[in-house]
């Protein structure tokens, strides 16, 4: 575990229409970041990345603005589900992209009547909650922001690292996981909405990153709006809501449909 005293790190939220998450993972952050004795000396700014209603949602186009709104002010950067709140992990520095979370994530329960879900494979499940350090995010030119809908950015951004000879890291942390629908698959484990557009886009690409990226990203800021929470112990834990219009690029390439079979 690395000293990260006078560290600042950035914590990214990509986020849309989940107001009860966001309502539970904000204020349990501000307390774990005050009473967590490893990460206690960070100082942390929280970034809510909200995409406005229109457009599939796209995490990794959420994901680059909020590096590209906060990254000056910080030393590194945490990319974070808005469903997953720590128990124990490690927020301290990294030297490589790491990824920070796997008990909670392992395992994905789809129907619970059935005790039906899908299980991570350990080395190549790269998404949750990870940190990355600055210069290695620029190096890849951030997340893609090509896919809209559930799924396959996360994969990218792995293909990405190891395309540009960037080893990646585990941290095995606890996290609780907000229950939800799946965004991106059924009940049976089929795609639905863009899902399956995603993955073969995915296969297409294999972690090309010199054409679009963090380097391309537009969006418009609508507002900000600053959190404030008068249990939040600690001055040095700040989290905003900033609310973006993005253009619908590389969207048109499919018909995002509402299911889609094997």
């Amino acid at each position: 575990m690395t000293d990260g005293a006078g560290k600042r790190l950035l914590i990214v939220i990509p986020y849309r229409d989940r107001p009860s998450h966001l309502a539970r993972v904000l204020p349990h952050l501000a307390l774990y970041f005050a009473r967590d004795k490893a990460d206690s000396a960070l100082s942390v700014q929280v970034i809510v990345v909200e995409q406005e209603p229109g457009l599939p949602f796209n995490r990794g186009l959420m994901s680059n603005i909020g590096y590209h709104l906060g990254a000056k002010g910080a030393d590194y950067v945490c990319f974070h589900d808005v469903d997953f709140m720590p128990i124990w992990a490690d927020y301290s520095p990294v030297d490589r992209p790491t990824r920070i979370i796997w008990y909670g994530v392992e395992q994905t329960v789809l129907d619970p009547e059935r005790r039906f879900g899908i299980t991570h494979d350990y080395q190549d499940f790269f998404g949750g909650v990870t940190l990355c350090p600055k210069a290695q995010f620029e190096a890849i030119n951030g997340y893609s922001g090509l896919y809209w809908g559930w799924g396959a950015e996360d994969c990218d951004f792995r293909d990405r690292l190891r395309r540009a000879g960037i080893a990646w890291g585990f941290r095995d942390g606890t996290f609780e996981r907000i229950a939800h629908d799946h965004q991106g698959l059924n009940r049976r484990g089929l795609p639905i909405g863009r899902t399956a557009y995603n993955m073969d886009l995915l296969a297409r690409r294999q972690g090309a990153f010199d054409d679009e990226g963090l380097s391309t990203c537009r969006y418009k800021v609508i507002r900000r709006q600053v959190w404030t929470d008068p249990k939040n112990p600690r001055p040095a834990f700040q989290a905003s809501v900033v609310t973006v219009a993005v253009p619908p690029v590389g969207l048109d390439a499919a018909e995002p449909g509402t299911e889609m079979s094997k």
